[in-house]
């Protein structure tokens, strides 16, 4: 299709690998693989859905990614955190100090998923 190169002279791929990702309901193991191989990590970024996704779900979805063996501990935090805020540098000046209060709302989130799959195993 010669009219699509025109529009992506470096080709299709490399114009793919110039977008942004995020991870909003697809931590699975074979979805983040697969990004992966299709982007660096400095173009993959936390994202939850929520509030449309049940908080639990989000929950669920965080601690999916934070045990992922796909990422580094570096890598996973700049999708976490520090991917957003190269992309949006005044975002950090608005959010120094933020961090540690991230962390609390994350393990919150870890707690609420295990209870919610306590709940589960019980019945």
């Amino acid at each position: 299709m010669p009219e699509l190169a025109l529009k992506a002279p470096q080709g299709v791929m490399q114009t793919i690998r110039r977008f942004y990702f995020d991870t909003a309901l697809s931590p699975s193991p074979y979805a983040l693989a697969a990004l992966r191989e299709l982007v660096d990590a400095d173009h993959i970024l936390f994202g939850s859905d929520f509030p449309f996704a049940p908080a639990v779900v989000t929950g669920m979805e965080t601690r999916a990614l934070d045990e992922s063996a796909i990422f580094d501990a570096m890598r996973k935090e700049k999708i976490n955190r520090g991917n957003a805020l190269a992309l949006f540098p005044h975002l950090a000046k608005a959010t120094a100090g933020e961090a540690h209060g991230l962390g609390r709302i994350r393990q919150a989130s870890h707690e609420a998923a295990e209870l919610l799959a306590g709940k589960v195993r019980q019945r």
